[in-house]
């Protein structure tokens, strides 16, 4: 998308880009050609406020200018200015980053603009439902997002223990081809009108004893996709479950790995006994194994939220109509990097005590840019990986080429696999080395660049159910002037073909003044020297169209 407003052509993204909560998101804006710093000013704004996300002025960003909104949010690559680049990188976003924003570019007499929409993808619903043999029940999975919902991509549900897909909704069509034998007729969404409101909830009929376990509701929209999970637990025979906590003590059951969470979104921490305890005699604590912080309290048959940590409030709460089922599953929403960690479920009932422990991990991987370079030279692209999971535990990272669906790098079970590399990259593109690999730092460096390598790049880890990824493009811009050895080789050019010119001159004068009207030595002489003239001037010439 761009806009040409008295000659100046400022260039952007051709469509909306879809960023996640809790995430960043580069908004590309560039020139062609590079500006004068003393003669530049870029601005950048939202359209329906005109508030003032970012100004650059006189050579240099103009921070006290900026919203407090967006304070330490957005920045320029200032490397890049210089270039043509005024891409802005925006962090930790929020739902009220979305919108449309205006990069304003100004020189002199000359003004451009583009245009930059962000919208977000947001998939709510993640909860633990207990229930008995032959009940109904509900698997909530909400949208929130500006993409209608009839626009988005694919929206699914798959029972992730068995890898079975449950039911589909493609292109605004419910598919119930993919539903197998063992769930037709059990499962459905409720109806257009909800689907419409982007809630894909959908209602599993007729439990059996094997419909138990985790399901996942995942969101495709272009190249990005969100998800939530939902687990079930059936509740056995009660007398018999009674028995089992007379002689064995009570026993409580939470997940059997780290949960890996998206920050910004919400997780669901499972705890729950098989028989259900009365509310009388129930008490709950969740709290964090390494501080004691209270998370919940649940005490004479009601959540105390005044005994909670501030630091949770609002943000950790039960399922309650599930408490007198024996489920003391913990939401947790708004999640930030100081969530990460183990957290301690304790169940107390008379003189019975059992507890289990739910560990935390995040998944982040930053360096979204925008990169401008010339044709031969080396470039690094920027991926870093924040997480609690060791970089040799990540089951993948990969780089991608986006619009050509290329693969340039992958390192897979902790190791690099240059079989998968492309062609067209082999031998020019690589890692940091174990050490930076060691340190999350999957940055990759391409070495002579050419003109098909410019484009949008993805950097994107895998790690069990859970994805994240970066993006970087590349701007190839065209030289406006000459480096130092550029001009040394036209001077060296310029120079042989001066020198061949004066040895011409004067073998044609020394011809005439010898033997006048010697045309034939004349012609000889000029068979001689042009050649070599007119090759020095056609490898300027093809220098200076290859960019040298």
């Amino acid at each position: 998308m761009f806009a040409l407003l008295s000659g100046l052509h400022v260039l952007g993204p051709a469509g909306p880009l879809i960023a996640k909560l809790g995430g960043s998101v580069m908004l590309p804006c560039y020139v062609e050609a590079p500006l004068p710093l003393e003669e530049l000013d870029a601005e950048w704004k939202r359209t329906d406020s005109e508030t003032l996300v970012h100004l650059f002025q006189d050579g240099k960003s103009r921070l006290e200018f900026q919203d407090q909104a967006y304070s330490g949010r957005a920045s320029f690559f200032t490397e890049e200015v210089a270039r043509g680049n005024f891409s802005l990188l925006l962090t930790n976003l929020t739902t009220k980053d979305a919108g449309v924003y205006n990069c304003f570019v100004y020189s002199q007499q000359e003004t451009g603009q583009t245009s930059v929409e962000i919208e977000y993808l947001v998939v709510t619903g993640g909860h633990a439902v207990s229930a008995y043999e032959r009940e109904d029940v509900t698997l909530n999975c909400s949208v929130d997002s500006y993409i209608p919902p009839q626009e988005l991509e694919e929206v699914s549900w798959t029972k992730v223990d068995q890898d079975i897909t449950m039911l589909v909704l493609q292109e605004g069509v419910i598919q119930t081809d993919f539903t197998p034998s063992r769930f037709r007729n059990r499962v459905e969404f409720f109806g257009p009108e909800e689907i419409h409101k982007g809630n894909f909830s959908f209602s599993l009929k007729d439990l059996r004893m094997e419909d138990k376990g985790q399901y996942r509701c995942e969101v495709l929209s272009g190249e990005f996709s969100a998800q939530t999970t939902v687990e079930i637990h059936l509740i056995k025979n009660i007398t018999h479950l009674a028995v089992f906590a007379l002689l064995s003590g009570l026993r409580v059951l939470g997940p059997s790995d780290p949960l890996i969470v998206e920050l910004g979104g919400s997780v669901m921490l499972p705890c729950y006994v098989e028989a259900p305890i009365p509310l009388e005699e129930l008490k709950v604590e969740w709290k964090r194994t390494d501080s004691e912080t209270l998370v919940h309290l649940f005490q004479d048959g009601e959540s105390r939220p005044e005994a909670q940590d501030q630091a949770y409030s609002g943000r950790a709460s039960f399922f309650t109509e599930e408490v007198k089922h024996g489920n003391f599953s913990l939401l947790l929403t708004n999640l930030t990097t100081k969530d990460a960690g183990v957290y301690n479920c304790s169940v107390y009932r008379q003189q019975e005590t059992g507890q289990t422990l739910v560990d935390i991990e995040y998944l982040i991987v930053t360096g979204g840019h925008a990169v401008s370079a010339y044709a031969r030279e080396d470039v690094t692209l920027n991926c870093s990986v924040d997480s609690h999971i060791p970089p040799k535990e990540l089951e993948k990272v990969s780089w991608k080429k986006v619009d050509q669906d290329i693969t340039v790098l992958v390192f897979q079970e902790g190791e690099v696999q240059t079989d998968f590399t492309h062609e067209r990259f082999r031998d020019r593109v690589e890692f940091f080395g174990p050490e930076e690999i060691h340190k999350g730092n999957f940055s990759l460096r391409i070495k002579t660049l050419q003109m098909e390598d410019k484009g949008l790049y993805r950097c994107e880890v895998l790690s069990g159910e859970f994805s994240a990824h970066t993006t970087v493009e590349i701007l190839l811009g065209k030289l406006t002037c000459f480096s130092h050895i550029h001009t040394a080789i036209l001077l060296l050019c310029g120079f042989t073909c001066l020198c061949g010119c004066v040895l011409l001159l004067g073998c044609i004068t020394y011809t005439f003044c010898k033997e006048p009207g010697s045309c034939t030595e004349i012609v000889q002489r000029v068979l001689v020297f042009c050649p070599n003239i007119l090759m020095f001037v056609a490898f300027v010439l093809w220098g200076v169209l290859n960019e040298l």
